[in-house]
């Protein structure tokens, strides 16, 4: 979130579903392949020690003329197929394993870090083009929110058919706790929001909760417990939120101050302009209450 800064993420920047599909292969690929090459590492004596030599002259084919070859180990005396490796091809071995497995982290990574992105996709969306000042009450989360859930549908079908249960854990571990923070750090983007609209807010957590609930099985991660008590806030007079802070503070002064906006009916869109349009004349006394209640805290 840092990185973004003022910007989003675009829908060019998710990966394809069949290329999900295709990382959680390759992830699945990698760790079969490194598990049967681990299983065939075998250490031997070195080819070239004195022990060694006699043996060596004897079995060799190589005559003074012919070119210089590495000197494969003996393989071992078993019927198990081994991959015969003297103490430094074994380092080299090993460096490769650890290039597959840093491989795999990365593919665990991405995918991991997609889902997150569609997150901030879509929430981005709901909140930035949702209508949330409506006169009545439709009944259905906003179209982006429905979007956001049939996206992560098709990345837990791809975790579940490629990924061991740890690994599709890590992918969606915490998802829901970032939710909660969008919903509440991204207010400042909703341009107007009235009652209904506050309801549609809630009915939005609803739908997160109910398939985070599915995706992940942790209530814990997807209770967004926190944001409703943001948006309750609605229902406060702006004076009782104000009183409210002075108790406890909960929130930061820009969430604080979006939700001031909904109370008073500022054009959050509109930059300065929209305060001078406020439906509750007091608004620029409770900005400067709001702000001295800010800096009293920073203080303490």
């Amino acid at each position: 979130l840092n990185f973004l800064t003022t910007e989003t993420v675009n829908r060019d920047d998710l990966v394809p579903s069949k290329n999900l599909h295709a990382l959680g292969n390759l992830f699945h690929s990698l760790i079969w392949f490194m598990r049967q090459l681990m299983s065939l590492r075998t250490i031997v004596e070195d080819p070239l020690s004195p022990t060694l030599d006699s043996v060596l002259e004897q079995e060799s084919a190589f005559t003074a003329t012919t070119p210089h070859f590495p000197l494969l180990p003996p393989a071992p005396r078993s019927d198990e197929l081994k991959i015969p490796l003297t103490r430094p091809m074994a380092l080299r071995f090993d460096a490769l394993m650890r290039t597959y497995e840093q491989l795999a982290e990365y593919i665990l990574a991405t995918l991991r870090i997609d889902t997150r992105c569609r997150t901030i996709h879509f929430l981005d969306l709901a909140m930035r083009r949702g209508n949330y000042r409506v006169e009545r009450d439709a009944g259905d989360p906003d179209p982006h929110i429905m979007d956001l859930n049939l996206d992560l549908g098709v990345c837990d079908d791809c975790a579940n058919e490629t990924l061991p249960p740890k690994e599709r854990k890590f992918v969606f571990e915490g998802l829901g706790t970032l939710m909660e923070h969008l919903l509440i750090s991204n207010a400042r983007h909703i341009r107007f929001a009235n009652a209904v609209g506050i309801k549609k807010i809630m009915r939005n957590m609803l739908a997160m909760q109910q398939n985070m609930k599915t995706i992940t099985n942790v209530s814990q991660d997807a209770d967004f417990e926190r944001a409703k008590v943001y948006y309750g806030l609605f229902a406060l007079t702006p004076r009782e939120m104000l009183a409210t802070i002075k108790r406890r503070p909960q929130f930061t002064l820009e969430e604080y101050k979006a939700m001031l906006n909904f109370q008073c009916g500022v054009d959050q869109a509109a930059g300065e302009k929209g305060t001078l349009n406020a439906t509750d004349r007091n608004y620029h006394t409770y900005v400067t209450e709001l702000h001295a209640l800010a800096i009293e805290e920073s203080t303490e």
